[in-house]
């Protein structure tokens, strides 16, 4: 699996994070059990901003490497790159982990 595309990661979070705090609000009016959605889409914003950090810096070391040819930038950059994939997995998990959760509120929403 490749890291996100950089535009990818931040709209994708953004969404999130709008999400998030609509969550927040049903969490403070007690309105259904928001709970671990709010958990999951917290734990999700967080992975997206890490590896969206992760991407950003990778972009940069890459400007440099071009210009200095350094194995120490080398390793670092082949770092980032695992960190990266592996944050996006992580990222997809929650994702379909939250997809879910949504898809059951709402159809425990319908009535019957």
């Amino acid at each position: 699996m490749k890291a996100f595309p950089l535009f990818c990661t931040h709209e994708w979070r953004k969404q999130v994070n709008h999400l998030r705090h609509q969550l927040q609000i049903l969490r403070t009016m007690k309105i259904g059990a928001v709970n671990k959605t709010f958990k999951i889409s917290r734990a999700l914003t967080r992975t997206l901003g890490l590896q969206h950090d992760l991407t950003v810096l990778s972009q940069r070391l890459s400007k440099l490497n071009q210009s200095d040819q350094g194995t120490e930038l080398h390793t670092l950059e082949k770092l980032l790159k695992s960190c990266q994939t592996n944050y996006a997995a992580e990222a997809i998990k929650l994702g379909q982990r939250l997809s879910r959760k949504l898809l059951k509120a709402f159809i425990k929403s319908i009535p019957s």
